[in-house]
């Protein structure tokens, strides 16, 4: 079977939603079917990460963005016909079986529009703000019902909804059988710091400031990760030269879930990466800074697998008091990774290949 992609990632979008569709189409090609990706020409694409991958790539003109009025419109880089047109004469070329649509600034126009240059079309969301024409809907986010898309949807269309849908690569499923039962961290020792692959506010320096500034975090060790498009580099170099810390600083590397499997604790944002650190059981301090991002943060707190940095009255993350919670409640950190690895398994997206073929 074939199977199209039409995803985007960028400095502003960040790499999340690329990342997932590379996990479904590496499960699909597995299965030995032929998987290609649409993705639009702009800074931070990685369409040359796709291809380095051994995945087909189209890449669509750029273009003059469209003014973004507060949601995501912008993100598409055009008006969505010109953009579902130029799919589809992409789409003309491969007699495609399945269109996978992952980006926040398309809805049923677009897709509607496609329809007739696929056999069928699913689309993965997290948001559940628009309407969608699709045969097949994923929704991985924590706290997601089938009443939330009942009005957006036709009620033919399938639902794969929460976290045991989450589609996550191989690696962190081997992590969690590797670990065993051994999933609960019970000592503060070693702290990863992942604020997303491009991290656009520069939130792991202030992280760091925060860390530099403790008087109770002389005895752990820090790791920072970056992705290979985060525009905040240099800055975050120059700060891990300055800790008192240990500190590790490693960019665009490909075994994350290795670095989650030996963290205690992580301080990270609510996307797509929580799922995997709920999969090897690594408790988090999370900083949202998208308003997309708040559902999340709100159940995985609720559920007690993360706590949330609360902003101080200059708008900044006040990530040593959230550290300082684990001093004080030594037994905080178990309690936390154990509810974390109740939340997802890994085998996700096992179950999303079944729905589909």
């Amino acid at each position: 079977m074939n199977f199209a992609f039409r995803v985007d990632a960028s400095i502003e979008i960040g790499t999340g939603h690329l990342f997932r569709c590379l996990t479904l189409a590496s499960l699909l090609r597995d299965g030995g079917h032929l998987c290609i990706f649409i993705i639009r020409r702009r800074n931070g694409n990685l369409a040359d990460f796709v291809r380095s991958k051994d995945f087909m790539v189209h890449e669509l003109c750029e273009k003059p963005e469209v003014t973004d009025e507060g949601g995501h419109e912008g993100w598409l880089g055009c008006d969505w016909y010109t953009d579902a047109h130029e799919t589809c004469e992409v789409l003309k070329n491969v007699e495609t079986d399945w269109l996978i649509v992952d980006h926040y600034a398309i809805d049923a126009k677009w897709e509607e529009y496609s329809y007739k240059f696929c056999g069928k079309l699913m689309v993965i969301d997290d948001l559940a703000d628009r309407k969608h024409h699709c045969d097949l809907l994923l929704d991985q986010n924590l706290g997601r019902v089938a009443a939330d898309y009942a009005h957006l949807i036709s009620r033919d269309a399938v639902q794969l909804l929460g976290p045991k849908y989450a589609l996550l690569r191989e690696e962190f499923l081997k992590c969690r059988k590797a670990q065993g039962q051994n999933l609960t961290r019970t000592r503060l020792h070693r702290i990863l710091i992942a604020m997303g692959g491009t991290d656009p506010h520069n939130i792991t320096c202030q992280i760091l400031k925060d860390i530099s500034e403790s008087d109770f975090l002389d005895d752990v060790t820090l790791t920072v990760v970056l992705g290979l498009s985060a525009p905040h580099k240099s800055a975050v170099k120059d700060k891990t030269k300055k800790m008192k810390q240990p500190i590790r600083l490693l960019v665009g590397i490909s075994n994350i879930a290795d670095e989650m499997q030996r963290a205690d604790l992580a301080i990270g944002a609510p996307g797509s990466s929580s799922w995997e650190r709920c999969c090897v059981g690594l408790p988090t301090i999370l900083a949202a800074f998208a308003n997309n991002q708040l559902s999340i943060q709100k159940h995985l707190v609720a559920g007690g697998a993360a706590l949330e940095a609360k902003k101080k009255s200059g708008g900044e993350f006040d990530f040593k008091g959230a550290i300082h919670q684990f001093v004080q409640k030594p037994g905080l950190l178990a309690q936390m990774s154990a509810a974390s690895a109740t939340i997802c398994d890994g085998e996700g997206g096992n179950r999303v290949l079944a729905a589909m073929v």
